[in-house]
């Protein structure tokens, strides 16, 4: 019986929790490198949903335009501000690593010491389960924020 419960839930559901992780580390020259791991079945049917657009990702048949759209909807849900001012990203590209995909991004130099808001909605606008961790390294220092859909905008000292 309980085999086939667990076969029921894994054909009719590609995996049961909505999960996505970014990683911002701080370079020697401190400046930022943002790395954003998310199941991409999530995000294309996310994309699907806002944009009316179809990338088909990982497959031949991927939209010619999907570093656009990727772009797109990372500027219009994740956001820093360090020190009171906006932290420009700037798209590096992406790769795919099994079921998820690695988008990357890089933000010019920070303060040593300063406090970093982010605003992290990832995925939440059709998931209100989703949960989106964030981890925070420099130097030996590592500090990590989880964010929700009840808590989208989080803050850490550096």
């Amino acid at each position: 019986m309980y085999k086939l419960i667990f076969i029921f839930l894994f054909t009719f559901f590609k995996h049961p929790i909505h999960l996505a992780v970014t990683e911002i580390n701080v370079t020697k020259t401190r400046s930022l490198e943002i790395s954003h791991k998310i199941f991409y079945d999530d995000l294309e049917s996310t994309i699907a949903r806002l944009y009316k657009v179809k990338l088909a990702l990982n497959t031949p048949k991927q939209h010619p335009k999907t570093d656009e759209y990727l772009q797109r909807y990372l500027a219009e849900h994740f956001k820093m501000v360090c020190n009171g001012q906006v932290q420009p990203l700037t798209y590096v590209g992406h790769e795919f690593e099994e079921e998820a995909i690695w988008i990357y991004y890089e933000s010019p130099s920070i303060a040593a010491t300063g406090e970093l808001h982010v605003t992290d909605r990832l995925l939440m606008e059709f998931h209100n389960d989703q949960n989106n961790f964030m981890h925070f390294q420099q130097g030996d220092t590592r500090k990590s924020l989880r964010f929700n859909y009840d808590n989208q905008l989080q803050s850490l000292e550096y």
